[in-house]
């Protein structure tokens, strides 16, 4: 399984935050699944006269298939008591076209205008993001204890919610008229995303968390030659996960952690 850019990046600067740090610092890694609303998507190829839009398209997670649903978080706080902060989030998801269901297509297809509902294999038998749509996020945090613990430092439970900007680095398949291509690797958009999650301490560095996070933004995919394709992702998902400090804990080992 290749490894986008865009992770890479989020291990090396979480390998930097390996050592001693004085604030609180905490790295993440969970799994969930995600459901993407129906969109449009434009499909471009000048050298074949192909303008067209196909509308309503449905996608499929497959979540637990190869590649499954994973995500990475760099979270960090300036104290132990500190309410806000920031993360870094790698999140690595698919969406995978339904070609077999009938749309609405209209513009120009080799040429020819069309202006039909017809099965969208008829002229796009593959279309999917498999290797990824891998959302980058950095996300300002909000944190807050739950339960009668008044302080951060003593509260078993927390609540906490996020939103920030993402950019999306994706890779991604298609099969049109029959003949194959892809799009490798690159920056295809941005959007912004927003969470809200509870998470139980475990243990003075070990967290263990559950979250709901929505991501909106538009993807422009570059496809071999001079294919490209247009669509807007409006997902939402559902993950756990756990949360291993490498900062800074209290010595009474009641750090208010977050993931």
């Amino acid at each position: 399984m290749r490894h986008p850019p865009a992770m890479v990046s989020l291990v090396t600067t979480i390998a930097c935050f390996a050592g001693p740090v004085a604030a609180e610092t905490w790295i993440s890694l969970y799994s969930g699944t995600s459901d993407t609303a129906d969109s449009d998507v434009r499909i471009r190829q000048p050298s074949a006269e192909t303008d067209a839009e196909f509308h309503g398209l449905s996608w499929r997670a497959q979540a637990f298939e190869d590649s499954p649903y994973y995500g990475i978080r760099l979270t960090y706080f300036p104290t132990s008591s500190s309410r806000v902060g920031g993360s870094l989030d790698f999140t690595h998801y698919k969406i995978v076209a339904d070609t077999g269901r009938v749309l609405a297509v209209d513009g120009v297809w080799n040429g020819v205008v069309v202006s039909a509902s017809e099965p969208m294999n008829l002229r796009v038998q593959q279309f999917e993001v498999s290797h990824g749509v891998n959302l980058l996020a950095l996300n300002l945090m909000y944190r807050w204890p739950l339960g009668r613990a008044a302080a951060l430092a003593q509260a078993r439970w927390q609540l906490y919610a996020g939103a920030g900007p993402v950019v999306y680095v994706p890779h991604a398949e298609a099969t049109i008229n029959g003949s194959f291509t892809s799009a490798d690797y690159r920056l295809a958009g941005i959007g912004y995303q927003v969470l809200a999650g509870v998470q139980c301490r475990v243990s003075r560095r070990v967290r263990l968390f559950a979250e709901a996070k929505q991501d909106y933004g538009d993807l422009d995919l570059h496809f071999q030659g001079d294919t490209r394709a247009k669509t807007r992702v409006r997902t939402i998902h559902g993950l756990a996960g756990i949360a291993v400090g490498l900062g800074h804990t209290d010595a009474g080992g009641s750090s208010g952690a977050s993931p």
